[in-house]
């Protein structure tokens, strides 16, 4: 079905342009920029925040908030002066790993021609007065592959870190079973807004990281990246954890998540050209 403005609509509510060759995403996340979610402690265990929150199993295995501070909704402006919304307060120490998770509106399965796009926001707090120097914790997209839907050996794709030690790195898994850390940067911009993109192929299982300053042009800091659990057909969900390893003192705040999928541009030409020769056929 054509437009007059041009705009061909490709099933599963997937549009583009096809004098401008421009994907328009179908967007699978509802609630991620928490502005819905009114100011306290949700979510918590039993408690969510929209689709925000600790599963059962992610209870069960030790891996919920212990505190009903450590994930939190806060008033953008409380850190951002003039900013409106509200934004997720990650904080948290301790000898444990923490997994919160947001289930996507469907999962979204390997395809050929198409991505996963990632964007979020993250706002890492500097030196407080005890002197700790905080990270900012990790993001990774996941599905129950056998593993609850956490777990490091099965189920994450795309993992990405800021450290207590600066650093934003990415944790993925190599062809021997070993995992390699890739670091993407060795500077991480403090008590500002900075904007990711992650431009994620499930038919490769790999995937690219763009990075900039909120409101700025965003490079490429990551390229072909591989999966931190091997090779995926399918994700339905986005976690916000700390690693003890990688992240021991995680304090920062997360806004504006968006999963989004995307027509690759060779898949766009080539629907554009069968969509048009139909279109021929149909008018003889």
């Amino acid at each position: 079905m054509k437009s007059a403005h041009g705009v061909i609509v490709v099933g599963a509510g997937l549009l583009f342009s096809a004098a401008a060759g421009i994907a328009v995403a179908e967007p699978v996340l509802t609630g991620g920029n928490f502005d819905s979610i009114p100011i306290g402690t949700p979510p918590d265990v039993g408690s969510p925040g929209g689709p925000w929150g600790f599963p059962q199993n992610y209870v069960n295995a030790g891996l919920a908030e212990t505190a009903a501070s450590q994930y939190t909704i806060a008033a953008t402006s409380d850190f951002d002066p003039g900013s409106p919304g509200h934004s997720l307060r990650f904080n948290a120490q301790g000898a444990s790993d923490l997994h919160m998770r947001a289930m996507f509106d469907k999962p979204v399965t390997e395809e050929t021609g198409q991505k996963i796009v990632l964007s979020f926001d993250i706002w890492v707090r500097s030196l407080d007065t005890s002197g700790f120097t905080w990270g900012g914790g990790s993001v990774y997209l996941s599905g129950d592959h056998g593993g609850g839907g956490y777990h490091a050996d099965t189920d994450r794709g795309p993992q990405i870190s800021w450290g207590s030690n600066g650093r934003i790195s990415v944790r993925s898994k190599l062809e021997n079973g070993g995992v390699e850390e890739i670091t993407l940067s060795d500077t991480t911009p403090r008590d500002r807004w900075q904007s990711l993109r992650l431009e994620v192929d499930l038919n490769t299982d790999r995937f690219d990281v763009y990075w900039g300053l909120k409101g700025d042009a965003q490079v490429q800091i990551g390229d072909e990246l591989f999966f931190r659990s091997g090779p995926s057909t399918w994700f339905d969900r986005i976690n916000i954890a700390r690693f003890v390893n990688t992240t021991k003192f995680p304090d920062a705040y997360y806004d504006n998540f968006s999963v989004d999928v995307v027509p690759t541009p060779g898949s766009l030409l080539l629907l554009a050209t069968g969509l048009a020769s139909t279109g021929r056929r149909r008018r003889t």
